[in-house]
């Protein structure tokens, strides 16, 4: 029977995709090979060199202070204002 708990998976039963039995040594290489790729593919990106940081955070710092060009909205990311 089929368990699942949090992203494992464990199964007594060949996986069958297709017509094409797995076994699960098969199966645990395919996910391996799965979470490397997304490991790879999701890396954080690099940090910022200062001076785009600091032109940034000046940009955040100069829309908080500007009016809003329609009065009646509320900001999405301010709440209450």
């Amino acid at each position: 029977m089929a368990k699942s708990g949090g992203l494992r998976f464990h199964s007594e039963l060949p996986a069958v995709l297709a017509g094409v039995e797995l076994d699960h040594k098969h199966s645990r290489a395919i996910v391996r090979e799965i979470g490397e790729r997304l490991r790879a593919s999701l890396k954080p990106e690099p940090e910022l060199p200062a001076s785009i940081r600091t032109q940034v955070n000046r940009l955040r710092e100069l829309e908080s202070q500007s009016p809003s060009i329609i009065p009646a909205a509320e900001r999405w990311d301010k709440p209450g204002r």
